[in-house]
């Protein structure tokens, strides 16, 4: 059923894939790195009451935590995808 880049057939027969799928399962490795980041951002906002994280650094010694810097980052990143929608 499904076939790798040279041509052969795979061992993920359409059984495999269904199991897969009940279980849930993100086929798209960027999907899947939302949906983390998403969580993450759940986690952020419900302990600090807002998505305003940190930014990298406040120039007074800032944030220096890699996980909030990454945070930080994907944040940005969303909101500059939403203006580019818009504009």
């Amino acid at each position: 059923l499904y076939s790798k880049n040279d041509g052969t057939k795979s061992d993920l027969t359409a059984d495999r894939v269904r199991l897969l799928n009940d279980l849930g399962f993100i086929w798209s490795r960027r999907t899947n790195t939302w949906n983390e980041n998403f969580q993450r951002l759940v986690g952020f906002w419900k302990e600090h009451g807002s998505c305003q994280v940190p930014m990298m650094d406040d120039g007074n010694g800032g944030n220096h935590d890699p996980e909030l810097i990454s945070l930080q980052k994907w944040v940005a990143d969303q909101r500059l995808y939403y203006k580019r929608q818009i504009a």
